[in-house]
């Protein structure tokens, strides 16, 4: 999947997951150093589930919401990932996320809920525990590299193909959030700082249509669609901007 390509390791320990993600230009909004808003919580989502599994597997979880908010900008090479339980219920989990920079500051924090996928077919064969230091292999920006395009400034699609699809076979959540952040940018010609994503259903079809509208200064809301399943909606992302 598109994230193993990113340049990241983790490892989880107990009832925690540690991490490190590499800063790369491809990772970054173009022509900065600073990296995309939607990176970081697709990482928040796969340490967040690392720990999550732990708790749900052998079912696999949903990402039910995640919340990620920047608190700086600071450009650094690499960042610390870490991630704690805070509940684990019958019916939800939930974990948060806080991302150090190299002074061992927080520079972003989330927090992502889970449910057990309702599907009994829906389990996983071998938990996976950690995953080992590797080089970014991305060969252009990572919007480019999962297929993301741009419509019109506020409106961008994403395709459901192998290289964003999770085990269920539908798109995964950071996939969704990246193209929501693209609508949202476009829209507003600004970055990104802050996601709020509610995932309502699966894109099981695609492509996956995001339309972001301004409701307030610095402010957007932002409808992702299942095109292929008569306009199903699937996430619901507000989406802040600088």
């Amino acid at each position: 999947m598109f994230f193993d390509d990113m340049g990241h390791s983790w490892r989880v320990d107990g009832e925690a997951c540690h991490g490190e993600i590499d800063v790369v230009a491809e990772l970054c909004l173009p022509g900065t150093r600073s990296i995309r808003t939607s990176v970081l919580a697709t990482m928040a989502d796969v340490v967040a589930g690392g720990v999550a599994n732990v708790h749900i597997g052998p079912r696999i979880p949903l990402t039910v919401d995640l919340a990620m908010h920047r608190t700086s900008r600071r450009d650094v090479e690499r960042l610390t990932m870490r991630a704690r339980k805070i509940k684990a219920g019958r019916t939800v989990t939930i974990n948060e996320v806080v991302f150090l920079d190299p002074a061992g500051d927080v520079c972003a924090i989330s927090h992502v809920t889970f449910m057990p996928s309702p599907r009994p077919d829906d389990v996983m064969g071998v938990l996976r525990l950690e995953r080992p230091a590797r080089a970014s292999t991305l060969a252009g920006p990572i919007l480019d590299a999962i297929g993301v395009r741009l419509v019109s400034p506020g409106v961008a699609e994403l395709d459901l193909h192998e290289y964003v699809m999770q085990p269920s076979g539908t798109i995964q959540g950071g996939a969704i959030a990246m193209v929501a952040e693209h609508a949202a940018e476009t829209a507003a010609e600004a970055p990104v700082t802050d996601l709020e994503i509610r995932y309502l259903a699966a894109v099981w079809k695609g492509p996956a249509r995001a339309v972001a509208a301004p409701v307030g200064e610095r402010v957007l809301r932002v409808e992702v669609r299942d095109t292929g399943s008569d306009d199903k909606l699937a996430a619901l992302v507000m989406a802040f901007t600088r």
